[in-house]
């Protein structure tokens, strides 16, 4: 519905305010902002949803003014809708979702061509060489690669699901009592 109303207002003197989500406000203006919709600077107030709602969700009110002569991909955001100052701001530029776009404005200089990508799944992609059994010979891979290492130098592996469930204090005591 967001959507399609400011598609609507689009190149027209118009002012909307609507209630909804934090989160859908920010997909609606990443899309408006793709599309080169003409919107002047928006605004988020953020709401307790809780205390007026009784809702446990990330509430505001969407402000958003075509009639502005400041044109930009640019959107304030206000901490309350009694606020008279911003406390922040985010926008789009590059293609992307800028969470802090005075910050970025500032710093962008700094970025350089992307020549490495992050892979979260490394210790996945690596555990059949890297994840070691004791043997009596020496450490067998899971590959069944027997390896002659030092001890010194083998380190137990712990999962950040158990130190999440707080499960490392059993685990610590059984690597303890490995030979």
């Amino acid at each position: 519905m967001l959507l399609h109303i400011l598609e609507r207002i689009n190149g027209r003197n118009a002012t909307l305010a609507m209630l909804c989500k934090t989160t859908v406000a920010r997909k609606v203006l990443v899309h408006v902002w793709r599309q080169d919709i003409r919107l002047g600077r928006c605004r988020i107030y953020l709401i307790n949803a809780q205390k007026a709602f009784g809702a446990s969700v990330g509430a505001c009110l969407l402000f958003c003014d075509t009639t502005s002569e400041e044109q930009g991909q640019i959107c304030d955001v206000y901490s309350d809708i009694s606020e008279q100052a911003y406390e922040t701001t985010f926008g789009f530029r590059d293609d992307q979702l800028i969470a802090r776009v005075e910050y970025y404005e500032r710093w962008k200089h700094l970025v350089g061509e992307e020549r490495y990508r992050w892979r979260s799944g490394i210790k996945h992609d690596c555990s059949k060489v890297m994840e070691l059994e004791k043997e009596e010979h020496g450490y067998r891979n899971k590959l069944g690669e027997l390896y002659d290492l030092e001890d010194t130098y083998i380190y137990p592996m712990l999962k950040s699901s158990d130190i999440a469930k707080k499960k490392t204090s059993a685990w610590f005591i059984q690597a303890e009592k490995t030979p």
